[in-house]
């Protein structure tokens, strides 16, 4: 065989197991009504106040300084 065969063959091999887990990743999403949906849905089109950005940034900066109640107090208030 000669080399430009070689890789020829390398390549189909590559191409056909690429193409087996595409259809094996399309097959799964396309079963799941969940994550179809998500494919599916819109694009969000609701506008983000500024003042929700600010909001939103504080939360984070706060979450990051380990300044947030955990899961299981937040369970115990609601006697869950």
């Amino acid at each position: 065989m000669s080399s430009d065969s070689q890789q020829t063959a390398i390549t189909r091999a590559d191409l056909d197991a690429l193409k087996a887990e595409i259809l094996g990743a399309l097959n799964l999403l396309l079963r799941d009504p969940v994550r179809l949906s998500i494919l599916t849905a819109p694009p969000d089109d609701e506008p983000y106040p500024e003042e929700q950005r600010r909001r939103d940034a504080d939360a984070f900066d706060a979450i990051q300084r380990g300044e947030f109640t955990p899961h299981r107090e937040v369970l115990r208030e609601f006697d869950l």
